[in-house]
């Protein structure tokens, strides 16, 4: 069984890598004090600035199947 903290992890996960883009549903996600930290780049994000890091990852996604394949 899914624990809160778990489905709210998930959802997010589902806004940001889903089959639709949901920058908004990601960033709704957050209480008004939320923080998203990008240990990697060692850069954190708050307010408005929550979706910065989510709309750039998307734009590294290939937009199908068939562009993330072709090059074989």
């Amino acid at each position: 069984m899914a624990t809160d903290a778990e489905s709210v992890v998930r959802a997010a996960y589902r806004a940001a890598e889903g089959d639709v883009l949901d920058v908004q549903g990601f960033v709704d996600l957050f209480t008004e004090d939320g923080v998203f930290n990008n240990v990697v780049a060692g850069e954190s994000y708050r307010g408005e600035h929550l979706g910065d890091m989510v709309a750039f990852m998307a734009s590294w996604r290939p937009t199908s199947t068939a562009s993330s394949t072709a090059s074989t």
